[in-house]
């Protein structure tokens, strides 16, 4: 199962993609819009996903990868950002 977590407060579900990247789903009630986002900190791939119930449009993602640190990201503005450094 790939991890997720919804934002209640910006009705967004954020969730694991590819490598270096997450996929932000807007307004998931309709299911027509999915974005994207290039994180360019991200060492390998998205493990966990957190949204903050206290910060609006924060979301901490932990990654994963055998060959590189891992960590964990915080994200401000997700709900916005086309690329994350």
């Amino acid at each position: 199962m790939n991890p997720w977590d919804y934002d209640n407060i910006a009705n967004i579900i954020y969730s694991c993609n590819t490598s270096g990247t997450y996929l932000r789903w807007d307004d998931p009630q309709t299911g027509s819009t999915t974005n994207v986002v290039t994180a360019t900190g991200f060492a390998g791939s998205v493990s966990a996903v957190h949204a903050s119930p206290y910060t609006p449009n924060r979301v901490y993602f932990g990654t994963y990868s055998t060959s590189t640190v891992n960590g964990i990201f915080v994200v401000d503005n997700a709900n916005t950002g086309t690329s994350v450094t």
